[in-house]
């Protein structure tokens, strides 16, 4: 069905809604506040409705030009790269405030959003899906379960960029000459920079295509990258946790540093992928520790915000699942003499709650997008310190968990543009115990 819609906000994928004449609520890709457009649109599950743009009857005066020529093939990559920016970063700050409202009951006043130092190749990393489709390789990003391919993405660091480009360039216009149907997603690739003024890349290869690793390696081989390493996966969803290392080359490992020192660690170590708004972020949160302060750092990763608590003078205790990232850790803190201790924990488990120490003065949280498990808001309501600092990069999850969690009152927030073009954001939450 075709109509007219004004649109009116975005939605939390970055897509504008509109109503139509019969109030239906509709979400169109490619859509800013303030278009007057013309869409089809259809019903999908559980009565939401998604349209597609025919036609920009009247742009929004907060429109630019998009400066990706894939935004108007369909990635989706950079929704809001066709938004004036103080434009996107007021839409943040108000969508952030009506969230916690909504979903958490909590009426608080939301400063701006603190801006990314970088607009564009501010990205350290990125990940692309590897799918075969009519006899055709096809690279680029996932967007409702399917692949929109690309040539070049303009969000990543400069060598991240050209690294990318190189290996997509490779498959451009090759047909697979060995298989007569569509295949479907057959790898992930993770490109990164390896803070050496290189690149690496893992390569996640599902197990039932293993007969074109050679090929995959030969494309690999061909760029110019310091190291590249494939790994079997039986599914690319489980990618992170459950991998067989296949093959590689090079060296693989990427530089994190911290107080001017410098630890190798594996390329699948967790780091903020936008360095310069990270900085700004850690200095944030520093603002509420103070020296003497006994701090738990969950969701802790290598330590970077831990580290920074220990050179303030704090006791610290880090704790992550991944030992990659403990181990990275470890080697700064002994390298800069900082009183870290790091444990590993699976936090996603209830039993790592029961635990862990019950004298911290400030806890730190920065969990995954999903927010907080309920044997997490349990124990911190029943054991967690006066002072919680809970690092979020989901309004949505935080808002659920903030309201669940009743013996904590949030003190204050203060967001960061850590993902410029996109409508995800970075948010600090001080909380205090009330009762």
């Amino acid at each position: 069905m075709k109509t007219t819609i004004s649109v009116t906000d975005l939605s939390t994928e970055g897509y504008g809604i509109g109503r139509t004449d019969s109030s239906r609520v509709v979400a169109v890709p490619g859509t800013l506040p303030g278009d007057r457009v013309q869409v089809e649109f259809f019903e999908t599950s559980k009565g939401l409705v998604r349209g597609s743009l025919l036609s920009l009857i009247g742009a929004s005066p907060d429109r630019c030009d998009h400066p990706c020529q894939h935004y108007g093939e369909g990635c989706l990559a950079s929704p809001l790269g066709a938004y004036s920016y103080q434009s996107a970063l007021e839409w943040k700050r108000k969508n952030l405030g009506e969230t916690l409202r909504r979903l958490g009951g909590i009426d608080i006043e939301v400063p701006p959003v603190i801006a990314s130092p970088l607009q564009w190749g501010y990205r350290e990393r990125v990940e692309l899906g590897i799918e075969i489709r009519d006899n055709q390789w096809l690279i680029g990003y996932q967007f409702d379960n399917k692949i929109v391919p690309i040539l070049d993405c303009q969000l990543t660091e400069e060598a991240v960029r050209k690294a990318v480009s190189s290996f997509i360039e490779r498959f451009a216009n090759e047909p697979v000459k060995d298989r007569k149907d569509s295949s479907g997603e057959v790898a992930r690739i993770l490109f990164r920079s390896n803070g050496r003024d290189g690149v690496v890349a893992v390569l996640f290869l599902n197990v039932e295509y293993e007969p074109r690793i050679d090929k995959l390696a030969e494309a690999l081989t061909s760029l110019n990258l310091n190291g590249w390493e494939i790994r079997s996966v039986e599914s690319l969803k489980q990618r992170a946790y459950n991998s067989q290392w296949a093959r590689s080359m090079g060296e693989t490992t990427v530089a994190i540093r911290h107080g001017g020192a410098t630890a190798n660690a594996s390329a699948l170590t967790f780091s903020q992928v936008n360095r310069q708004a990270a900085a700004l972020l850690e200095a944030e949160v520093m603002k509420f520790i103070t020296k003497g302060n006994n701090v738990l750092d969950l969701y802790g990763g290598w330590g970077m915000f831990g580290l920074s608590a220990a050179g303030q003078g704090a006791a610290v205790e880090v704790v992550d699942s991944n030992e990659d990232s403990l181990l990275a850790g470890e080697s700064l803190a002994r390298a800069t003499g900082l009183n870290v201790r790091y444990q590993w924990g699976n936090l996603d488990q209830a039993a790592a709650w029961s635990e862990l120490p019950r004298e911290a003065d400030v806890i730190i949280l920065d969990p995954p997008r999903k927010g907080l498990s309920s044997p997490a808001r349990f124990w911190l309501e029943k054991y967690g310190a006066n002072r919680l600092i809970y690092i979020s990069c989901h309004p949505a999850a935080l808002a659920r968990d903030l309201k669940q969690m009743p013996t904590y009152r949030l003190q204050g927030v203060q967001a960061f543009d850590m993902f410029p073009q996109t409508p995800d954001l970075e948010t600090v939450a001080i909380l205090e115990r009330v009762r």
